[in-house]
Order: structure tokens, then C-alpha cells, then sequence
């Protein structure tokens, strides 16, 4: 996939190579983490509560700061009803 550049609408580059992709791709299981999360409707805070931590590992896991382990990927996976492989 490309998208054009600001520069002239005739260049264009791979989207991998934008510092946005690699921003996210950075922090990939985090970023999965919020969107199934904001889609579930849920704050931190719920979904802490739901599998028994506090809300400020859920934002740890969010932020990368924090690696998912297998286990507390197939609880949260659980809490928020999607595959466990989802964040994996």
C-alpha cells in the first residue's frame, strides 16, 4: 500500500515506511489492546476490574510498558470477548 506525500501529489510511498506505521507497528499489542478495548465500550478501569488488576497495569499494557504474557492476554481476551490470538 502507498499514499502520496505532501510534498506533490504525483510522489508517493509505501505506508511502511511513514513514521506514523512505524509508530504503531512500535507498539502493536498495546495499540490492539486499546481499539478492542474502546470498541468493547470499556475503560481501563473496567476491564481491570473484570480480570482482577489494577487499572494502571492495563494502561502499562496499552503503553508497552508492560509485556503481555500468555496468560493475562487470554484474560483480558475474555474480558473484552475477542481471540485470545488477537493479541498475541
Amino acid at each position: 500500500m502507498e499514499i502520496l506525500t505532501e510534498s506533490s501529489s504525483e510522489d508517493s510511498i509505501p505506508v511502511e515506511e511513514t513514521d506514523f506505521w512505524k509508530e504503531m507497528q512500535s507498539n502493536r499489542t498495546g495499540n490492539l489492546l486499546v481499539a478492542a478495548r474502546l470498541k468493547a465500550g470499556l475503560t481501563q478501569k473496567q476491564v481491570a476490574d473484570i480480570v482482577g488488576i489494577r487499572q494502571s497495569m492495563v494502561s502499562e499494557y496499552e503503553h508497552g510498558k508492560r509485556r503481555l504474557t500468555r496468560d493475562m492476554a487470554e484474560k483480558i481476551s475474555s474480558a473484552l470477548n475477542i481471540k485470545d490470538s488477537y493479541l498475541q
